[in-house]
């Protein structure tokens, strides 16, 4: 326990990573998830153009949005690439797969890459590669999309507390069309209203307690509040109205640059092992009444939007994201069963009936060996038998 200058008992800290604010006028809700989500992304793109290599091979001068705009048309509209044609790519699964790699921070730097190579769609520089890009993104999706082991999670409960405590009353045309009006998008909120239908009609929409829309306040711990600027569930705006709304003897507010959401486990730093929220969060527990040390803010890594060789073969089988060429490995040869079955049946039968033409082949020439003896026998029986009796 510790005691600040106006003498009031501090118990301790409160770290809050990752947050929306649930009241004030920025309150959080999901009706806009989409929308938000696209602003994250957009940032990401930004940062490309100011990126000389990522912005000369996808936006070069031109504006970002004109861009992508014409990247979706040439893939969706004018059907002038053949991956996306081959796979039944619609825009909206682009725009998912998309979204699920910008939630990584090993795999946002992938998003331009790929756009790119769409964009291009060469048979031999990009066919290859893109394939293998979504065959592996469709396995970890159905490792993924298995049952969770987490204790106490429940999509059942998050529906639950989402219609009835962050979400405000649209319409189903209205989310689609906002989804529809992004580049990078989840779209798993698109059909909620369907979901707030079926609470309604089973009367499982709970009245509010006296504790919505209220600011957690206390007089009796410090606060801490991490965010990446980089995170599209939670987006840096909404811990940043957290903090204007909080009253705490003490209270910081950290923006991590370049990380994701989960800082504590999703901003790396140069030179060491400790992830830099983390560090953060320590150096916060150990005084509560300190600002805490920003220092490995400065030695974040950045975005490379080359990505790194070994991440680049597991993603795309290349080490070059943007221009390697795709050669699949000579897989091992495998037998279909039943032709094997069928070869090794015919080879039997060929080789008996061989066989029994041989032996039939064997007795037919003795046979036709006796009855050439027999006429011998016959012939010279009777050349001997006028010789006795002349």
């Amino acid at each position: 326990m510790l005691l600040d200058a106006t003498e009031k008992l501090i118990n301790g800290g409160v770290i809050l990573d990752g947050i929306v604010t649930a009241s004030g006028p920025q309150r959080f809700t999901f009706d806009d998830w989409d929308f938000r989500f696209n602003q994250v992304a957009m940032q990401l793109f930004q940062d490309c153009q100011k990126n000389s290599f990522c912005s000369t091979n996808l936006f070069g001068s031109q504006n970002i949005t004109t861009v992508l705009h014409n990247i979706f048309d040439k893939l969706f509209n004018k059907g002038s690439c053949k991956i996306v044609t081959h796979l039944g790519i619609t825009a909206a699964q682009l725009r998912s797969v998309m979204a699920s790699l910008l939630m990584s921070k090993d795999a946002r730097e992938y998003i331009p890459a790929l756009l790119f190579r769409l964009n291009r769609c060469d048979d031999d520089m990009d066919f290859g590669s893109l394939m293998f890009f979504f065959n592996q993104y469709e396995r970890n999706q159905t490792i993924s999309s298995q049952p969770s082991c987490t204790p106490l999670f429940s999509p059942l409960l998050q529906h639950h507390i989402v219609v009835n405590e962050f979400w405000e009353p649209t319409t189903t045309s209205y989310l689609e069309q906002q989804f529809n009006s992004t580049f990078v998008a989840m779209g798993i909120f698109v059909h909620e209203e369907d979901i707030v239908a079926t609470w309604k009609q089973n009367n499982l929409l709970y009245e509010r307690d006296e504790f919505f829309d209220k600011t957690f306040n206390t007089d009796v711990a410090s606060v801490l509040i991490l965010n990446g600027n980089y995170d599209p569930q939670t987006p840096f705006q909404f811990a940043k109205a957290t903090f204007d709304l909080i009253n705490a003897p003490f209270k910081y507010l950290v923006e991590l640059p370049w990380a994701p959401h989960y800082t504590v486990m999703n901003t790396p730093t140069n030179g060491t092992t400790l992830e830099c929220a983390m560090d953060i969060m320590l150096n916060f527990i150990s005084n509560p009444l300190q600002q805490p040390s920003l220092t490995c803010t400065n030695n974040l890594y950045a975005i490379n939007f080359l990505g790194c060789p070994i991440g680049n073969k597991k993603a795309f089988g290349v080490s070059d994201i943007w221009n390697g060429i795709f050669y699949p490995e000579e897989g091992e040869q495998r037998v279909n069963l039943f032709l094997f079955i069928g070869v090794e049946t015919a080879t039997l039968i060929t080789a008996v009936s061989c066989i029994f033409v041989a032996v039939y082949w064997v007795i037919e020439t003795k046979i036709a060996a006796m009855k050439q003896n027999r006429n011998w026998n016959t012939v010279y029986g009777n050349i001997a038998t006028d010789d006795v009796q002349n």
